[in-house]
């Protein structure tokens, strides 16, 4: 929303729209039309956090002849239905350790349907960080930081929330310790939430690449580390095609990382089938935690 008087009009200044396409450019500019504009000027447009309402500052015309006749007044409206934005809604993360202190962390928050970065930022001193996005959209939430594991979660925003009540994350990162013989790591798995399968296939769809990429970053970075690739799947079909599928996925895994020129003596990988589910699988988004692509220090 924006005022000018660039575009064609009904006076001085007025008020207009242009909406992002999915290309990234600007649509031609709408005028909001009578009676929001009129001869006069209008001044710069706030919309309401729900997009129902507009506000603008303007000559108090009406006002009659009273003390404040003539003065500038905040003008409130309802905004037709044509004219709103698009819903938004909050998301806000909270980044700590695993000792619960507060990280300054890189948090990116990518469009999985068009699989582009929508937000790049840091959280702050806190740990915390807060994001207006587009509801109704599949997003991945990727956070990292220097010597820490990343960590990953997808998520659908199809309710809208408020500033006061955000979705919330509560995200905690481990620290990258490799593990020896004398200081032995517990096999805790780490979850890959952006790697992604059509249903019942085994090859690895392009928007799992940018999160793969992370974990081929890492490796890189910390050469003595040496990890498992482990597949599961929920309990739909039968145990050994579910036990095949899983360990179909996680060589799919194994083979991508080769590609990318980790060495296969720092790699294996092994399916679980339906046989570890950390969720019930009497719900789909149960189902959903069940399918899932992690990997494991060795």
């Amino acid at each position: 929303y924006f005022m000018s008087d660039g575009h064609p009009g009904m006076g001085e200044a007025d008020l207009f729209m242009s909406k992002k396409q999915a290309d990234g450019s600007w649509a031609k500019a709408i005028n909001l039309g009578y009676p929001i504009n009129t001869e006069g000027q209008q001044g710069a447009l706030v919309v309401s956090l729900d997009g129902q309402k507009g506000y603008f500052a303007g000559p108090k015309d009406s006002a009659g002849d009273g003390p404040f006749f003539g003065a500038i007044d905040i003008f409130e409206f309802e905004l037709p239905q044509a004219l709103r934005p698009n819903p938004v809604t909050y998301v806000k993360a909270i980044v700590y350790d695993e000792s619960e202190k507060p990280l300054e962390a890189k948090i990116q928050v990518v469009d999985l349907g068009q699989n582009k970065i929508y937000h790049n930022t840091m959280t702050d001193e806190q740990g915390s960080f807060i994001s207006v996005l587009p509801s109704g959209k599949n997003y991945a939430l990727n956070v990292s930081k220097e010597g820490y594991f990343f960590h990953s979660e997808n998520f659908e925003l199809s309710k809208i929330n408020n500033i006061h009540k955000p979705y919330e994350l509560i995200i905690h990162l481990r620290k990258i310790v490799p593990p020896t013989a004398s200081i032995p790591q517990k096999a805790t798995p780490i979850i890959l939430r952006n790697v992604f399968f059509d249903s019942g296939l085994a090859v690895l769809k392009t928007s799992s690449y940018y999160e793969l990429d992370k974990l081929v970053k890492i490796l890189n970075e910390q050469k003595e580390l040496r990890i498992q690739i482990n597949g599961h799947t929920d309990n739909i079909g039968q145990p050994a095609t579910n036990l095949k599928l899983s360990e179909q996925r996680a060589k799919a895994v194994y083979q991508y990382l080769i590609t990318k020129g980790i060495a296969a003596s720092r790699l294996s990988y092994k399916g679980f089938g339906e046989s570890m589910p950390i969720d019930n699988n009497d719900t789909e988004a149960g189902r959903q935690n069940n399918r899932r692509t992690e990997f494991v220090l060795l």
